[in-house]
């Protein structure tokens, strides 16, 4: 509505409105004025590489920032 970042009122791209603010969606970062996918192991990260995931896909678990197969 104004010409704040924090005034919008829709987004562009694979973004969704968060308190006024265009965010990435689930599966991928912000990163140099857009959203990049995160690795395929990663629901949701902070880069593009295995090691940069804040979650795992199901069934994957976290350890440390890189998701790797459950022990069977």
């Amino acid at each position: 509505s104004g010409p704040s970042e924090s005034e919008c009122l829709t987004c562009i791209g694979n973004k969704y409105i968060k308190a006024g603010y265009c965010e990435c969606i689930e599966g991928t970062y912000y990163w140099n004025n857009k959203c990049d996918q995160c690795h395929t192991t990663c629901k949701n990260c902070f880069g593009s590489s295995k090691d940069s995931c804040y979650e795992c896909v199901d069934p994957d678990i976290k350890v440390g920032n890189t998701c790797v197969a459950p022990a069977s």
